[in-house]
């Protein structure tokens, strides 16, 4: 009497192994695309977080609170219309004309957000380098400042941040006046 063997054969695993390699092939770029979508998506959130609270914070405080492009974790002033290092929220603890954060003038920093590597946020000329909120909630420019945020697959992929004159933030897709080119 033969003896009978259970598993499988060498060429049932080989078959099963090129079935797998074929249907990873063809999802992982798929992931991948996900992935960087997702990365966007959850900055565009950030961000759009960081501006609900600094204007919530400027009502709440019944003062001026602002967010401007990081150079550091406790400095402003990052290149000029690029915020891709990141953004801080912080209330200015004196009344003044430059409301660039300065901790000897009882600046408070409520938030720091890094931004994530190879995602590039560019933004307007109305908004280069600081957006800020007085105690009612609009926007101490008067204008309209917009944030374009992008990776290396373009505006197409992008979303952007609009703060209103009124000091509402929103997101809009897909881009609409602001590039992304880095």
């Amino acid at each position: 009497m033969m003896k009978q063997f259970k598993g499988f054969t060498l060429i049932e695993l080989m078959m099963t192994l090129a079935i797998l390699a074929i249907l990873m092939s063809v999802a992982l770029p798929s992931f991948i695309s996900l992935n960087r979508s997702s990365n966007i998506t959850s900055l565009s959130n950030s961000m759009l977080s960081s501006m609900l609270l600094a204007r919530a914070e400027a009502t709440k405080l019944r003062g001026t609170v602002a967010v401007c492009n990081a150079a550091s974790a406790t400095a402003c002033g990052g290149s000029n219309q690029d915020w891709s290092n990141g953004w801080l929220v912080y209330s200015l603890g004196t009344s003044r004309t430059n409301m660039a954060y300065d901790a000897t003038q009882n600046d408070k920093i409520l938030a720091l957000v890094e931004a994530e590597t190879g995602i590039t946020i560019k933004t307007n000329s109305a908004a280069s380098q600081l957006v800020a909120f007085n105690r009612d909630g609009s926007s101490v420019s008067g204008s309209m400042a917009s944030f374009g945020i992008c990776d290396n697959r373009g505006a197409d992929y992008g979303r952007q941040i609009q703060i209103q004159a009124s000091g509402r933030p929103s997101v809009i897709t897909p881009l609409d006046g602001v590039t992304c080119a880095p």
